[in-house]
């Protein structure tokens, strides 16, 4: 899977291959657009309708698209000197900045007739999200 990557463009900067960007302009490639969007505008103290964010084509996500990366280094370097920023992870800083999905522990004991009919699930999870909770609630709750 390809590293994180984020370009900030500011509002007022034109490109012969994009034209006059209107608004703080994010690329990034990520599952979750909006959020993002909502969380850089009120990062940076901006009404949401300043910040535009621009999904780009992106490699498999499995849900770890979801957590914000570059996105505020990015929108905020690019309003700060007035020119696009791009901040692309290498893979060292990827795994160590960026979260990951968590180590897990599951135990599953089941039941079932002869004929592979399952009767009974027991089942516990026990998930570590680290320092930082991230996603790591939702994942659990997907994981039951």
């Amino acid at each position: 899977l390809e590293p994180e990557c984020s370009i900030g463009v500011p509002a007022g900067w034109t490109d012969p291959r994009y034209g006059a960007h209107d608004k703080l302009t994010i690329y990034v490639g990520s599952q979750i657009p909006y959020a993002d969007r909502s969380q850089v505008a009120r990062c940076l103290g901006l009404p949401e309708e300043a910040v535009r964010v621009k999904g780009t084509v992106m490699g498999g996500g499995f849900g770890g698209k979801e957590d914000i990366a570059g996105q505020f280094h990015a929108a905020l370097a690019a309003q700060v000197t007035g020119r696009p920023v791009k901040i692309l992870y290498t893979r060292e800083e990827s795994l160590r900045f960026h979260p990951k999905r968590h180590a897990t522990i599951i135990r599953i004991k089941t039941g079932a007739k002869r004929d592979g009919t399952l009767t009974a699930v027991e089942a516990e999870l026990y998930g570590d999200s680290g320092a930082y909770a991230s996603l790591g609630e939702k994942v659990m709750t997907r994981a039951t």
